[in-house]
């Protein structure tokens, strides 16, 4: 996808001399000297690193596309995502000028936090696979003190995110309400799924799922849906990304699976999940 890179450096006025260049340096010497570059001498005042990094990655997602799926990109699309990406990174941390101070960093403290005395707590997390388009769900059941219960996971066919992730808290509702859990907590780290299920008018949605879960809703239970942190939701995360390729049957696990022990020990006793964030 080099028509990339030309659309981008005729866009910025870039000399032919320094395009040429541009094309005939080494590898690593390519880029120290493109990622290198802070030169906002375009239309958006944009760092010539930031387009670089935003095109580089751009086309290495469009390049597995052709490879592993056929899919084939106009390059002016590409070349709209690449400024798109590059400047919402530069409103996020206010980089479009280099004698702008950038947005300081700050680290977020994140650990896994139990539910009430006697309630239960139900963790849920869907995942689409971005080349296959593929979407598998997995959830975990614990009680207030972290200690497993139960766990599941699933091949759900085609899926876009969000139907992923209602898949997994209707079978996380079926599988609690199974095993006689009455009062517990729902948490997922899609905020759109919990908006779309805590509607008020949740049981007329568009959406068939938000329709069944409302109606599950209304059984004789007491039901809190939580947002919560995609760290501390990992070990759902986990098995919904450990589900048998080949293998479309409901998976139950009364016992945590090898690979996800030490999260929920993590979750526990810690340490804490860091996440940097702007201020």
């Amino acid at each position: 996808m080099s028509c990339v890179i030309v659309h981008l450096h005729v866009l910025f006025g870039i000399q032919p001399s320094a395009r040429m260049r541009f094309f005939s340096l080494d590898v690593s010497e390519w880029l120290m000297e493109n990622i290198s570059s802070i030169s906002t001498s375009n239309p958006y005042k944009l760092a010539w690193n930031l387009l670089f990094s935003s095109c580089s990655w751009q086309i290495w997602k469009i390049r597995n596309d052709c490879v592993f799926a056929n899919i084939n990109h106009d390059p002016s699309i590409v070349l709209s995502r690449c400024l798109s990406w590059a400047t919402n990174y530069a409103n996020l941390y206010h980089l479009h000028c280099p004698n702008v101070a950038p947005h300081r960093l700050s680290s977020q403290l994140l650990q896994w936090q139990p539910p009430p005395s006697g309630w239960i707590c139900l963790h849920t997390d869907g995942t689409v696979n971005a080349v296959s388009g593929l979407g598998t769900i997995g959830g975990v059941l614990r009680d207030s003190v972290g200690s497993w219960i139960s766990g599941f996971c699933r091949n759900i066919g085609f899926s876009d995110a969000l139907t992923a992730e209602l898949w997994a808290i209707y079978h996380g509702l079926e599988l609690a309400w199974n095993n006689g859990f009455f009062t517990f907590q729902v948490r997922s780290d899609c905020s759109m799924a919990i908006s779309l299920i805590t509607n008020p008018n949740a049981t007329s949605s568009s959406h068939t799922l938000v329709r069944t879960i409302a109606n599950l809703c209304r059984r004789a239970w007491s039901l809190e849906f939580t947002w919560v942190p995609r760290e501390t939701n990992r070990p759902a995360d986990s098995l919904a990304k450990h589900v048998p390729p080949d293998d479309f049957s409901f998976l139950m696990f009364e016992q945590p699976p090898c690979f996800i022990t030490d999260l929920l020990s993590r979750d526990v006793h810690g340490p804490p999940y860091c996440k940097a964030r702007s201020s």
